[in-house]
């Protein structure tokens, strides 16, 4: 989604087009190329995904709200008309949006969710060392399902 957001806000940018209309022709390219809008829709939440609204929210409050999130808004404008459905920004294209903006390199977007992915191994470790359940739950399953595999040779 962040590289999708750079490459329409800088066709905007080199063709001199306002952002609406650069990205009209991107999801007009999407649409013929039947792929998917990076940083749009959401299967639960087709009027909008809460967690990028409220990202978006502190970034226009904040003062941190710039050139890309302006992008990803003028797509996510454009798209339902054009994609016919709804088509509300997620998160996916709410976080890249607001670390461009805040200066994040786009060739370094790769990583952060990495960082979303670490936080959540952190947090179930935590939990584990809190109550361990983790072994408990192994053995019941090994209790209630019988391995009903090839065996080996040599090993039956």
């Amino acid at each position: 989604a962040g590289r999708y957001i750079v490459e329409v806000l800088e066709e905007s940018r080199s063709s001199g087009a306002d952002l609406k209309t650069a990205a009209r022709k991107s999801l007009e390219g999407l649409k013929e190329a039947r792929a998917k809008v990076p940083g749009l829709g959401h299967p639960q939440h087709s009027t909008g995904d809460p967690r990028a609204n409220v990202l978006l929210k502190l970034a226009d409050d904040l003062g941190v709200a710039g050139d890309h999130v302006a992008c990803l808004r003028a797509i996510g404008e454009e798209a339902p008309a054009i994609m016919n459905r709804a088509l509300p920004i997620n998160v996916s294209g709410a976080i890249p949006a607001l670390m461009l903006d805040a200066g994040w390199p786009v060739d370094a977007m790769k990583g952060v969710p990495l960082l979303a992915r670490a936080a959540g191994l952190v947090a179930h470790l935590f939990e584990e060392t809190q109550r361990s359940i983790g072994f408990i739950m192994s053995h019941k399953a090994d209790l209630a399902i019988e391995y009903d595999g090839k065996v080996p040779a040599g090993k039956g």
